[in-house]
């Protein structure tokens, strides 16, 4: 199925028109419990999330030119390293790896 961008202007429109609540939200897991983990055309939640994502730099040149259970091992430390620094606060709430990245969201004390 094609990107249908006519249905998709009619639906942005809605969106941009449409009468949003928003309210205010002292940690992401307020924002989990209201809106059940999921946000829809007819909410909206302000709160303080912060993201990291931690990028294994020039991976492309510096897998070049070697074997698969070398590439492995590589992105598997970095990974673990990365992983056990993000772990050392608990204000984290996801911890990931996609590809040669590591990301982290964290829900830290609202201003």
């Amino acid at each position: 199925m094609a990107y249908d961008y006519k249905q998709r202007k009619a639906t942005i429109n809605n969106i941009l028109n449409s009468n949003t609540e928003v309210s205010d939200k002292n940690n992401i897991s307020d924002i989990e419990s209201e809106t059940s983990g999921s946000l829809t055309f007819s909410n909206g939640i302000r709160g303080w999330i912060v993201s990291i994502f931690v990028d294994l730099v020039n991976s492309t040149e510096l897998f070049k030119n070697k074997n698969d259970k070398v590439i492995a091992k590589i992105i598997r430390t970095f990974a673990s390293e990365i992983i056990q620094i993000l772990n050392d606060t608990q204000m984290y709430k996801r911890i990931g790896v996609r590809g040669d990245c590591v990301f982290a969201i964290f829900a830290p004390p609202c201003r």
